[in-house]
């Protein structure tokens, strides 16, 4: 016999037989199925759930062993499971009391009682709910890598669940009652583990199928593409990449036993399968579409990154298309704050912005425009980032509103003859459509000339500083009008890279946009320049590879370099101070070279 009680309990039934109390309970019948009965009492004065064990038979030994699978015996299982996930840090319920009596396996007797943990929601409910008023997409992908969590931990612990829905997952904190989720950083409680089964390891056959199982019944909770790789990552613990390709086998497992169980349940196709499994293509909204979307369609544009990088190309092709154009408002601090709260803490900067330019055009524009940047130089490629803009964005707000893509890449077409394509892709003549794709790119050239042929202020300038970055950086105010500010107040000369030259194809650099900032620096004279300041994006890829490559060219040369990294927690205070420090050790240096000591 195994007995256990909390102490509450114990001093409740003290003197009396424990299994004859048990069975004797009564109350509200929440489940009964041959040799097993669910009820929800009081004991104690506590609420409390009550499963009672009377033995499954040898017959249904017997049918389970024959399919492989061991049998559940009584409450022994439930019992094992509840300790260990404690163990684990996992919420789950609270155990109150467990006993089993009897050495014959097929009519062995067992109870367990947990307490009831309230009037929660669970993640099916939640879903529910979400369809009329989604969460926050940071509530979203918090939620998400929680159930990842619990999932990595059981499986690693020799633990699969067997009927690992999100029905058995509780939102705690919240009230079935009134709706209310909160909106703090959600935990979860795993109920329902009368079927569970603990092992040394968790054999591929039960992760296989708790996974499959909780995918399952996530199909319909509105989950996106970008959610589903979420998940892999938090339960791999590894990169992406290395997960998908380590384990890719496993994966397509799951998304196939999840589409079985979803048409063997519901009796049709799963929702947004494109959407929801790993390794399919994002699909975007055709061009030849866009006359359906409004009398005219307006096209959103956001107004940060590709806006920079080609000014005012998009909005000039749309127009000349025949679209209404609407911008996103310029970058500032209402949208630094707004990407924080949104975005992957993963992402640089400009990527971060990006998110929050376009969740101001949903429901401002029938579609939002992301073109896909594998390419903008002969011989270059962009930085990987900005090829997958589309994915991540139709990702993300792909179930709020219409995203249309063009893919732009230099090593195959030129701009124009990409542009021209895609006019014809939505009905113009060729004439028409070479138009359009002219005026495109002589608003584009005319934009970047004038940005040039900005004269700087040479008033009292003393020093001549050079201002590098990407071009959706430095030509962002947000970003760069406190520095140009206060170098001009120190009486600094700023200029900035020029990008309008084609880089060395055979040069070191093979990213696009790096190379031509090589370029300018590899043509710098010390003459003109005295010192330079390096804008960079915390978590950029690409700088954090060709900035000693720059450090190097500028020191070959005898200027110094200053590097500036931005996130969305940088404090103006923190770069006037560097600016100032930078400045005076310049100007220190300048004053030692004229004035040598005798």
């Amino acid at each position: 016999m195994k007995l256990f009680l909390h102490p509450e309990l114990e001093k409740h039934w003290r003197g009396k037989d424990p299994f004859t109390e048990a069975f004797n309970l009564t109350g509200e019948i929440v489940r009964q199925v041959k040799n097993r009965r669910t009820i929800k009492t009081v004991i104690g004065g506590r609420d409390c759930y009550v499963k009672l064990h009377t033995g499954v038979g040898w017959r249904q030994i017997l049918k389970d062993l024959g399919m492989l699978k061991l049998p559940v015996l009584g409450a022994d299982n439930e019992y094992q499971a509840v300790k260990l996930l404690h163990r684990l840090d996992i919420s789950t319920t609270p155990l109150y009391g467990f006993g089993s009596k009897g050495r014959n396996p097929a009519r062995r007797q067992s109870f367990i009682i947990t307490r009831d943990v309230g009037n929660l929601l669970t993640l099916e409910d939640a879903a529910l709910i979400w369809q009329s008023a989604p969460p926050s997409p940071m509530f979203r992908r918090m939620l998400v890598r929680e159930t990842a969590r619990i999932s990595r931990l059981i499986h690693s612990h020799g633990i699969n669940h067997r009927d690992y829905y999100i029905c058995h997952f509780l939102i705690v904190g919240s009230d079935r009652q009134t709706g209310y989720i909160p909106d703090t950083p959600p935990k979860l409680c795993l109920i329902d583990l009368h079927r569970a089964q603990i092992r040394s390891a968790t054999p591929y056959r039960w992760r296989l199928k708790d996974i499959a199982g909780i995918w399952f019944s996530a199909m319909d909770a509105g989950l996106s593409h970008k959610d589903t790789f979420r998940f892999i990552k938090e339960y791999t613990q590894k990169p992406l990449k290395q997960a998908l390709r380590e384990h890719r086998g496993f994966w397509k497992d799951v998304q196939r036993q999840a589409e079985k169980l979803y048409r063997k349940q519901h009796g049709k196709q799963p929702p947004a399968a494109a959407d929801t499994a790993p390794g399919r293509t994002v699909d975007f909204e055709p061009l030849n579409h866009l006359h359906r979307l409004g009398s005219p369609p307006a096209i959103g544009i956001p107004r940060t990154l590709f806006y920079h990088l080609q000014p005012r190309l998009w909005e000039n092709f749309f127009q000349e298309l025949g679209f209404q154009i609407i911008l996103s408002s310029p970058t500032g601090v209402g949208t630094l704050q707004r990407a924080s709260l949104i975005s992957e803490p993963e992402h640089c900067l400009p990527v971060k912005m990006l998110d929050a330019h376009v969740e101001e055009l949903i429901g401002r524009a029938d579609a939002v425009f992301v073109p896909r940047l594998l390419s903008l130089r002969q011989g270059h490629i962009s930085c990987p980032k900005l090829a997958a803009l589309p994915d991540s964005i139709k990702a993300d707000f792909g179930d709020r509103t219409k995203i249309i893509t063009i893919e732009i890449d230099a090593r195959r077409n030129n701009l124009p003859k990409t542009l021209r394509q895609a006019a014809r892709r939505i009905g113009l003549s060729s004439r028409d459509a070479r138009k359009a794709a002219d005026k495109a790119v002589a608003a584009m050239t005319t934009a970047q000339n004038r940005r040039l042929s900005q004269a700087p202020d040479h008033n009292q300038a003393e020093l001549k500083f050079l201002l590098l970055g990407h071009p959706y950086t430095l030509n962002d105010d947000f970003f760069t009008q406190s520095v140009k500010s206060k170098l001009s107040s120190m009486h600094v000369r700023v200029e900035k890279v020029d990008f309008n030259r084609d880089p060395d194809n055979n040069g070191p650099i093979k990213w696009d946009m790096c190379a031509v900032i090589y370029d300018n620096l590899n043509n710098l004279h010390t003459e003109t320049c005295d010192g330079a300041v390096q804008l960079t994006s915390f978590n950029c890829g690409c700088d954090s590879i060709v900035g000693n490559i720059f450090r190097d060219t500028l020191e070959a040369k005898g200027i110094p370099l200053l590097s500036l990294i931005m996130d969305e927690h940088t404090a103006k205070a923190g770069i006037d101070t560097r600016l100032e420090a930078f400045v005076d050790s310049i100007l220190s240096r300048k004053h030692q070279s004229a004035n040598p000591p005798a």
